[in-house]
């Protein structure tokens, strides 16, 4: 399937339903904050006036709990498709492709409902038993076994949790399910899973993608709480009767299996290849590039999920970046988006507060679950500006660390596309990134960008690859090589205050 990619100016990501070449796919996001729909055509351009969204929340506490009713999301995504396709008309679609939030974790009765709230990939509820289960094994073989490693937002911590916390729970489980295996099954009477979702849960063996005996035996969980594993081309029709077969548009559409977020938006920005690094800024955030499978050695702050038979992706994920740009934007005396730019353009002072972006914990690279965030170095000179500078050096610089290993495990890209939220609305963020990095950044210019992967891989099944698409680029964001060094020195000073608050956890 080729990319290019065109300036923002002359591409038009949307299309009439009457000039859209087929096939069509409707793509579901189901995302950290809402629910969204929308249909695309073989060129990954949006139908006008074909999409929905239906907001939601993470119930969150302070003990580290971060989980989502499941069937409020089966009803989000039901009343978003709804919607959908009402706009859509008589036009029927040929696919239905659906991405999700990573790492989570249902268990289901044998009546196939709901036991727990989907417990998210932000949930640290588990690190009294993460460090029980870390004493007992190597981690570092396990890492390199199932390419990730032992965390909270991972299931073996989480089966380990619910065996102290609720006895009884898991004998009573029928199954364990992603929410987007639970949404799909819930509206199609099928159940599926894919390779890729099964990745992101730690379970899987890297080399085979089968499940890891090694990890399910660490925490007694059974082979068959699991759905069958699906590569990212296999498909099911909707079973007679359910909530799918009666939307009329979508009666004799193709439903794949659900593909975690992280896999769709490296396909949406276009970062399908060794030679794309794509770096996504939302509610979290990561930075991946998609390689041929291998079961080689993994960077410790890195994993590698195997997202198909052929491919994996490696990368490192943060737990919070829009999360908290918004949580700051909240607190703090707020400053105008010119200020920010000014605030954020500048460059780094030796001395200057440090911040630790760890508002629901850390995965990517350090992989201290309890990691809370905390401002430090703070001294009477220490204003606003000071405050709002710390804060997103503080996120560049946890770009940094990733960024850092994937050149270690040998990542070379001729281009770094950056997209998401954070993106769009606070795109003066953007120099400060590339500087601490090094790296000329790609701003990938649109919305429904992570949706758009999901459904352009729903193309690429159907077409067998016949197909390309086109992916609009705002204008370079250039990184300042003279500031380099003194990036490496704020490192320092953000790795100091990393061991500091880490060595001071419970337990550490």
């Amino acid at each position: 399937m080729a990319v290019s990619f065109v300036p923002a100016s002359d591409h038009d990501p949307h299309v009439e339903a009457r000039r859209a070449q087929r096939p069509l796919v409707l793509a579901i996001d189901i995302g950290s904050t809402s629910v969204r729909t929308c249909v695309f055509d073989a060129r990954g351009r949006a139908l006008h006036g074909c999409a929905a969204e239906r907001r939601h929340d993470f119930a969150t506490d302070s003990h580290g709990a971060s989980v989502i009713d499941a069937d409020l999301v089966v009803d989000g995504c039901a009343a978003a498709i709804g919607e959908t396709l009402l706009a859509l008309g008589r036009t029927a679609v040929d696919a239905v492709a659906a991405d999700s939030f990573a790492s989570s974790f249902i268990c289901v009765d044998a009546a196939g409902d709901a036991l727990t709230p989907c417990l998210t990939y932000a949930d640290s509820r588990s690190w009294a038993q993460l460090d029980e289960l870390r004493a007992r094994v190597d981690e570092d073989e396990i890492h390199q076994l199932t390419g990730a490693r032992l965390h909270t937002s991972y299931h073996a911590p989480k089966f380990a949790w619910l065996r102290e916390e609720s006895p009884g729970l898991l004998d009573k489980t029928a199954a364990v399910e992603s929410i987007g295996t639970y949404v799909v099954r819930r509206l199609t009477g099928r159940r599926i899973e894919s390779i890729s979702s099964a990745a992101w849960s730690g379970l899987l063996d890297r080399r085979g993608a089968g499940y890891c005996d090694a990890v399910l035996g660490l925490v007694d969980a059974r082979p068959d709480w699991f759905a069958p594993l699906a590569d990212p081309t296999q498909r099911v029709a909707a079973a007679p009767g359910s909530a799918a077969s009666r939307w009329p548009q979508a009666a004799s559409a193709q439903w794949f299996a659900p593909v975690p977020d992280g896999l769709a938006s490296n396909w949406g920005v276009g970062a399908i290849g060794p030679s794309a690094l794509a770096l996504s800024a939302a509610t979290s955030g990561a930075m991946r590039v998609l390689v041929p499978s291998s079961d080689g050695p993994i960077p410790r702050g890195l994993w590698s999920y195997r997202v198909s038979h052929g491919d994996a992706l490696v990368g490192g994920a943060l737990n919070d970046v829009g999360r908290v740009l918004t949580w700051w934007g909240a607190l703090a005396v707020p400053l105008d988006t010119e200020d920010r730019r000014r605030v954020w353009s500048a460059p780094p002072v030796d001395g200057a507060p440090v911040f630790l972006p760890f508002l629901t914990g850390e995965r990517s690279t350090g992989w201290a679950g309890r990691a809370r965030a905390g401002l430090s170095s703070v001294t009477a000179a220490t204003g606003p500006r000071e405050a709002w500078r710390a804060v997103g050096e503080g996120l560049a610089l946890s770009y940094l660390r990733i960024h850092r290993q994937l050149v270690e495990a040998g990542a070379r890209p001729d281009i770094v596309l950056a997209s998401g939220g954070v993106v769009r609305h606070y795109p003066e963020i953007l120099p400060l990134v590339a500087d601490c990095l090094g790296v000329d950044l790609a701003p990938v210019v649109g919305e429904r960008i992570t949706m758009r992967g999901a459904a352009l891989m729903a193309v690429r099944a159907l077409l067998g690859g016949e197909a390309d698409y086109r992916v609009p680029v705002g204008e370079a964001v250039r990184t300042r090589g003279e500031l380099r060094g003194a990036y490496d020195s704020r490192l320092e000073a953000f790795e100091e205050a990393y061991r500091a608050a880490i060595g001071a956890l419970p337990g550490s």
